[in-house]
C-alpha cells in the first residue's frame, strides 16, 4: 500500500488568475518605462549617423574645392550659379558615386537623414543650401527679415552654394569658414518622411534643378510673413519651402570649413560688432529669429554672429 502524499508537499501547478494579471500588469510597466529610453538612444543614434552624412558631404565639398578652386553650387532664385545640375551632382565624384547620371540617379544614404528615412524612399535629398533671394530682399511676404535688422547691408549678403566662383579665401576673409553655414536640413512634415514619391517640395529627388523640384535641396530662409521663425522643428501643416529638422531640440549643420555642430531651434541672440547698424526700432522677435539664421549663411558678411555653445 502507498504511503498518502499530504497536500503540504504537493508542489504548486500553476498562477492564480490574480497573480498572472500582477505579472501582465508589471510587464507592462516595464515596457512602458523601457519603450522613452529605446527611442531616445535609437535617436541619438540616427543623430550621429547624421552628423557622419553631414561631415562625408563636408568633405566632398573640400575635394570638389580643392580640384576645381571654388566651392560647387547650385542657381536658382536670387543667386548667379550655375543652373545646369545640383550641388549633389557635382560631388557625386567625391563621395565615390561619380558614375551617377542625370537621367536615372540612383538613392543615396549620404543625402539622407536617417531620423526621416532610409534609401528605400529613393533618390531623395534631406540636405539643403538657402537661396540668396530669400536673405537679401524685403517684400510683402515678410522675406529678408535680415533686411529689417540692416537695411544698409543686406542687399550685398551671399551665400555660399547659391553663387558661382565662391572660393575658401573669400569665406575666410569675410564672415569666417567656422562661422558660415554650407548645409542644414530642409523642413520636412513628418507625414512624408516615407511617403511614396515624397511630399511637397520633396519629389524632384537630388538630381533636379528645375524651377519647380529645386526646393528639394535649395530653400527659403525668410519668416514667410511671420508664420515661421527661422530654423525650427519638422511638424505637419508647415510651409515646406523652408528649413528645420527631425531631431530633439539641436540639430546637426555643416559648416564651410567642414565641421559639423549643433545648432538650436529658435536660436536667438544679438548680433554686434564691425560696421553693422543696430537694429531698427520696431523689429519683432521673430525678425531676430530669422535675422541669425539667415546671418550665418552670409559669406561676405563684416560682422560676428555668435554661435550656440
Amino acid at each position: 500500500m502507498k504511503p498518502a502524499i499530504s497536500t503540504a508537499s504537493r508542489g504548486r501547478s500553476a498562477f492564480t488568475l490574480i497573480e498572472l494579471l500582477v505579472v501582465i500588469a508589471i510587464i507592462a510597466i516595464l515596457i512602458a518605462l523601457l519603450i522613452p529610453a529605446v527611442q531616445k538612444v535609437r535617436e541619438s543614434a540616427s543623430r550621429t549617423d547624421c552628423e557622419n552624412n553631414l561631415h562625408q558631404l563636408g568633405t566632398a565639398f573640400q575635394s570638389y574645392h580643392d580640384a576645381s578652386g571654388t566651392f560647387p553650387n547650385e542657381g536658382g532664385n536670387g543667386g548667379t550659379g550655375q543652373t545646369t545640375t545640383s550641388f549633389y551632382f557635382l560631388i557625386c565624384p567625391y563621395i565615390e558615386q561619380g558614375n551617377q547620371i542625370a537621367t536615372a540617379p540612383t538613392p543615396i544614404g549620404a543625402f539622407l537623414c536617417p531620423s526621416r528615412r532610409t534609401t528605400s524612399a529613393g533618390p531623395k535629398a534631406d540636405y539643403c543650401g538657402v537661396f540668396d533671394n530669400s536673405i537679401q530682399h524685403l517684400g510683402s511676404s515678410g522675406n529678408g527679415d535680415l533686411n529689417l535688422v540692416f537695411p544698409s547691408l543686406a542687399t550685398s549678403f551671399k551665400s555660399i552654394v547659391n553663387n558661382s566662383g565662391v572660393r575658401l579665401t573669400d569665406v575666410t576673409n569675410g564672415g569666417g569658414s567656422s562661422n558660415t553655414f554650407l548645409l542644414v536640413h530642409k523642413l520636412m512634415e513628418p507625414q512624408n518622411y516615407t511617403k511614396p514619391g515624397g511630399g511637397t517640395n520633396d519629389t524632384g529627388g537630388w538630381i533636379s534643378v528645375s524651377a519647380s523640384a529645386n526646393y528639394d535641396h535649395m530653400r527659403w530662409s525668410d519668416s514667410n510673413g511671420q508664420t515661421l521663425r527661422g530654423f525650427i522643428r519638422d511638424k505637419n501643416g508647415i510651409d515646406n519651402n523652408h528649413m528645420g529638422g527631425p531631431h530633439d531640440s539641436v540639430c546637426p549643420v555643416l559648416f564651410a570649413d567642414n565641421s559639423v555642430r549643433m545648432y538650436p531651434y529658435l536660436y536667438n541672440v544679438p548680433i554686434a560688432g564691425g560696421t553693422a547698424p543696430p537694429p531698427q526700432s520696431g523689429t519683432t522677435n521673430v525678425s531676430w529669429d530669422v535675422a541669425v539664421f539667415q546671418s550665418l549663411w552670409v559669406y561676405n558678411r563684416n560682422f560676428v554672429v555668435p554661435l550656440p555653445d
